[in-house]
């Protein structure tokens, strides 16, 4: 399945953790003001990263695939949520 892909993108971590600093960087703040609005925003959005960066640490690739799916159900809940509050 990853053939087609350079071979540094065959380490999964590399590309996990590659992946993750843009997540950080662009919803964090989005996040951060939107949880002045409603608590539950930062609460989603911290509970979405911390998966996101525990998914690092996992030995098992399905174990890592699982959490990380359940850190991004809880990204997207938590944008979710900022956009209703803030009417968009």
């Amino acid at each position: 399945m990853l053939e087609p892909l350079p071979d540094w993108m065959h380490d999964t971590e590399l590309v996990h953790a590659a992946l993750l600093l843009p997540v950080l960087l662009v919803s964090g703040p989005a996040l951060f003001r939107g949880g002045s609005i409603d608590h539950r925003i930062w609460a989603f959005g911290a509970m979405a990263f911390a998966l996101l960066c525990a998914a690092l640490l996992m030995h098992s690739e399905q174990l890592e695939k699982l959490v990380s799916v359940f850190g991004a159900v809880l990204l997207v809940i938590a944008h979710l949520l900022n956009m209703r509050k803030r009417g968009v």
